[in-house]
């Protein structure tokens, strides 16, 4: 099995990327967060193939290639960055080094990988396990990225049953055939097995929904999956036990899944409404102002004061977007 070494600093980039390998292309990915890190672990755990940043705390990308060439180490190098531009009169010519600028396209990254690592002895001929919603909000959000998701239905995944917008790496926007907004989001997230597909955007006309950061709706969202998940495994494990429930709920028996017409599942209705800060508001507005949706972001922080009445930075943003707007 093949074995490809990630460096990166960044906690977030680095699971995603260990787990697109991983699960998209069966092979062995270990994650290091310095160059020391990976070196410490090569001898034991040489790697077929190289995943790094360039600027990286204590010593960077380019002192990784000396020691890769120093130690006659020729193998698939990928070197990643947002600051391409500063390295690139340094970085030595070897013959399979590759350079990407962030954000990147994944799905180009793991080809090139696949690719690189072409020979049966060292890939696995696994069958690629889907991307589900989580894993391309995550994918997108880090990534940067402006993308549709489409949610279909996990029974015979043809009905579209959601839509998720990310728009420059922000949660943006979701709709499903219940409403909008978070408790949209939640009801997909609930969905077990659903076919997803993510496709690239130009841009997006629709007004933002989302008021809150995505990483802290997907923590939510990942919570009320488990509770559910553990619904449904408790709800079979008397009648057709543990094996039967993992494989999700069925439409039409009891506890099934909630499709749109069956409302929202139980332990939604004791969770806590989702209450925005000031924080989420205020991003929320700037959001929707650099989108062009003045009204949008003014209707915003109209709530914003209305919750945290007299709030200074409430005031001062309501007054920049009037004098942008002319009202002022």
């Amino acid at each position: 099995m093949a074995r490809v070494y990630v460096i990166e600093d960044d906690v977030s980039l680095r699971d995603i990327l260990l787990q697109a390998l991983q699960q998209a292309l069966g092979i062995e990915a270990l994650g290091f967060g310095q160059v020391d890190e990976a070196l410490q672990a090569w001898p034991q755990y040489p790697p077929d193939m190289v995943l790094s940043e360039l600027k990286l705390p204590g010593r960077s990308g380019l002192e990784l290639a000396t020691e890769l060439e120093a130690c006659g180490w020729y193998g698939p190098l990928v070197f990643f960055s947002d600051y391409l531009d500063e390295f690139t009169a340094e970085i030595p010519r070897l013959p399979r080094l590759a350079l990407l600028a962030k954000p990147f396209d994944l799905h180009a990254l793991l080809e090139y990988v696949a690719e690189e690592l072409a020979n049966p002895s060292t890939i696995e001929a696994a069958p690629a396990a889907p991307f589900g919603l989580f894993d391309y909000v995550q994918l997108s959000c880090v990534g940067g990225h402006t993308v549709e998701i489409n949610v279909f239905s996990p029974e015979d995944h043809t009905e579209l049953v959601g839509r998720v917008v990310i728009l420059g790496g922000e949660l943006w926007s979701v709709q499903d055939a219940q409403g909008l907004g978070t408790d949209a989001f939640l009801r997909l997230a609930c969905l077990l097995e659903p076919h997803v597909t993510c496709n690239a955007l130009l841009n997006t006309t629709l007004a933002r929904n989302i008021p809150c950061s995505w990483d802290a709706l997907m923590l939510r969202a990942a919570a009320l999956r488990d509770d559910v998940i553990a619904q449904q495994v408790g709800s079979y494990e008397g009648a057709h036990g543990m094996e039967e429930a993992a494989h999700g709920w069925n439409s039409g028996e009891q506890g099934g899944y909630p499709m749109p017409d069956q409302g929202f599942p139980a332990s939604e209705e004791a969770a806590p409404a989702y209450e925005p800060s000031l924080h989420d508001l205020v991003q929320a507005a700037n959001a929707a102002e650099d989108a062009g949706q003045a009204a949008q972001a003014l209707a915003i922080l109209e709530q914003a004061m209305v919750r945290f009445p007299g709030h200074p930075e409430i005031l001062l943003a309501v007054l920049r977007l009037q004098k942008s707007a002319g009202r002022g």
